[in-house]
C-alpha cells in the first residue's frame, strides 16, 4: 500500500510536492557541501604542493651542499680550527657558509683583477667582526 504524497500550497496557491521540495533541498545541500569541500581541497592541495616545491632538495642542491663542506673542512685545516662541540662546528659552518656564497658571488659580479677570498674571519659573528676592530 503506497501512501500518498503530501501536497502542499505555495504563497501562490500552486500544489508542491513536500517530500519532492525536500528530497530537492537535501540534494543541493549535498552538492553545495561537496563542491565546498573540492573548493578547500583544492587550496590545500594546492598549498601542499607549494610547499613541496620550495622545500624539494634537488640533486643538485646536495652537490653544492658537500661541495661546501668539503671547501668548509679544507679552510678548517688551513686556519688551524677546532671546534669544542658539533653544535659549535655546525653553527660555524653556517656562518662560513654565507660568507663564502657572499665572497663569490662578489667574485663572479666583478669584472676586474680583485679576487675575494675567505679569510680567517669567515666563521666569526657580527659582533666578534666588530670586537676586532
Amino acid at each position: 500500500m503506497m501512501e500518498a504524497a503530501v501536497r502542499v500550497r505555495d504563497g501562490n496557491g500552486s500544489d508542491f510536492s513536500l517530500e519532492k521540495y525536500l528530497v530537492e533541498m537535501t540534494e543541493l545541500a549535498a552538492a553545495q557541501k561537496e563542491a565546498r569541500y573540492n573548493r578547500e581541497m583544492s587550496g590545500k592541495k594546492k598549498a601542499l604542493k607549494e610547499v613541496a616545491k620550495s622545500e624539494a632538495v634537488t640533486e643538485e642542491d646536495m652537490k653544492e651542499e658537500v661541495a661546501m663542506k668539503a671547501r668548509f673542512e679544507a679552510w678548517m685545516r688551513e686556519y688551524g680550527r677546532r671546534y669544542k662541540n658539533e653544535e659549535e662546528k655546525a653553527r660555524r659552518y653556517e656562518l662560513f657558509n654565507a660568507f663564502a656564497k657572499m665572497v663569490d658571488k662578489a667574485n663572479n659580479a666583478q669584472s676586474g683583477a680583485a679576487k675575494f677570498v675567505t679569510n680567517h674571519t669567515a666563521d666569526w659573528t657580527e659582533e666578534e667582526c666588530r670586537m676586532s676592530v
